[in-house]
C-alpha cells in the first residue's frame, strides 16, 4: 500500500513540476512582451496590451510560487514516506 501511495505522490509530483515549467515559460513570454511594448514607441494600444501583459504576469507569478510551494510540501512527503519505508 505504501509503495502505491509513493507511486501515485511522484506522478503527482511530476505533474505540479511540469505545470512548474510551463507557467516559468509563461512568465518569461508576457513579461518580455510587455517591456518590448512598454520600450517602444507608445500609442494607445500597445498602453492597453502592456498593461494586460503587466496583469497577466502578476497572475502568472502569483500561480507559480502556489504551485511551487505545493510541490515543495510534496516532495517533502515523498522524502518522508521513503525515509519511513527504508
Amino acid at each position: 500500500m505504501q509503495k502505491n501511495i509513493i507511486k501515485i505522490t511522484d506522478r503527482t509530483l511530476k505533474v505540479y513540476l511540469n505545470e512548474v515549467n510551463l507557467l516559468w515559460s509563461a512568465l518569461f513570454l508576457t513579461g518580455g512582451g510587455t517591456v518590448t511594448l512598454l520600450s517602444t514607441d507608445l500609442n494607445f494600444m500597445k498602453a492597453v496590451f502592456s498593461i494586460l501583459g503587466a496583469i497577466l504576469f502578476f497572475c502568472f507569478t502569483l500561480k507559480y510560487w502556489d504551485k511551487k510551494e505545493a510541490c515543495d510540501k510534496l516532495l517533502e512527503k515523498l522524502n518522508e514516506m521513503e525515509q519511513k519505508n527504508g
